[in-house]
């Protein structure tokens, strides 16, 4: 792979649409003799690379070069800052770069790459409107990636967050996140992607050993439920100081301990209740084990299930039941929080918390529960 780690022009950074992606950065190396299964846009955003198609040919200096699928080329880019764009070679956007090529390497004109790095930007400016707009304009005829389904965008979504498991989805089992019969699902995807769905698994594989060389650093694994732990914490604290100095007039619960411990833990129910219904309900869904039925609507129940216990948790008549049914709860969540650890998915971007993290928050939650009962 061209791109490297940071340096004082740029980071790396990618962008991917279920038809393509697109990696940019500074230039560290100079490739072997290759060729991949996607075609390929290489663009030198400042300065010049060097190409060629074997070995004994001289290396031809160029601002961009495109590159037909599974045509042998070798690229020489250290010291510049350049942008990879490979496309899925059988998709609308594939196929008009295809037809467009006249030999299995082609080095764009120059006026055409001074066009291109106004329409991509600086590399700290890149951005996915740019790029749409890039690829709209100078790649696709005026067609550029299209909007889909938004059942198939949820699927594509969740196939993303489980890459190590590609080689066992099924058909069947991508037609129930959806909601429809396979052959239903099978047909909505290939109109709203333009590639059968078994042909998109394979191109997953190629964007996952394609963009994994970027180096880009790995979140803290913890970060996300830390968010969590601070809220638990953080009422706590300031519902017992509330107590303490006499300001709750009327709140007799933050007058003591336990009284604050269980505000506490209904304001950290709504706060994860909410999740379940806001774009992370999306993490969530792919964080489901695969293998139990309609992932989409145990996350909604499991949201509700929060929500509610928060509510119960606060109300004297239902206090001691609302305890026991969150430490139910609480212990029939692990098994997805392990899953989603060991599958290695993301939550908001991040990675899901560790498992070493998260066996002993999920114990300490169960503990909580049971002493504000």
């Amino acid at each position: 792979m061209l791109i490297g780690g940071r340096s004082r022009e740029a980071s790396p950074g990618g962008w991917a649409w279920p038809a393509g992606l697109i990696v940019w950065g500074p230039g560290d190396q100079k490739t072997s003799l290759h060729a991949h299964h996607a075609a390929q846009v290489v663009v030198a955003l400042s300065g010049r690379l060097q190409a060629r198609c074997s070995s004994a040919e001289g290396w031809r200096p160029a601002g961009a070069v495109v590159v037909v699928p599974d045509a042998m080329h070798e690229i020489d880019a250290r010291g510049r800052s350049v942008l990879i764009a490979f496309i899925e070679p059988e998709s609308a956007l594939g196929r008009a770069m295809t037809a467009r090529a006249t030999q299995p390497m082609t080095v764009v004109a120059e006026p055409d790459v001074r066009r291109w790095r106004r329409l991509i930007g600086a590399p700290s400016s890149i951005r996915e409107g740019r790029l749409r707009a890039w690829l709209r304009q100078e790649l696709a005829n005026g067609a550029g990636p299209d909007a889909m389904d938004a059942r198939v965008a949820d699927v594509i979504r969740i196939l993303r967050s489980r890459n190590r498991e590609l080689g066992k989805i099924s058909l069947a089992s991508l037609a129930r996140l959806a909601g429809l019969s396979p052959s239903r699902f099978a047909h909505l995807f290939s109109a709203s992607v333009g590639i059968p769905v078994r042909r998109y698994l394979l191109w997953l594989r190629v964007q996952g050993s394609s963009s994994a060389p970027t180096d880009n650093p790995t979140p803290d694994t913890g970060a996300n439920r830390m968010q969590v732990l601070f809220i638990l914490f953080g009422s706590l604290f300031l519902y017992r100081g509330i107590g303490a100095a006499g300001l709750a007039v009327g709140l007799a619960a933050f007058a003591t301990w336990i009284g604050a411990a269980r505000a506490a833990l209904a304001t950290m129910l709504a706060f994860t209740a909410a999740a379940h219904f806001t774009p992370t309900r999306r993490d969530l869904i792919a964080m489901v084990p695969p293998g139990l039925p309609r992932p989409d609507l145990l996350v909604a129940t499991t949201g509700v299930a929060e929500a509610a216990g928060a509510v119960l948790l606060l109300l004297p008549a239902t206090r001691e039941p609302a305890a026991y049914g969150l430490i139910l709860l609480f212990a029939l969540m692990l098994p997805a929080n392990i899953s989603a650890a060991r599958r290695h998915l993301t939550l908001r971007g991040r990675p899901a918390t560790a498992l070493w993290l998260r066996v002993p928050m999920q114990l300490l939650f169960i503990a909580w529960a049971w002493a504000v009962r």
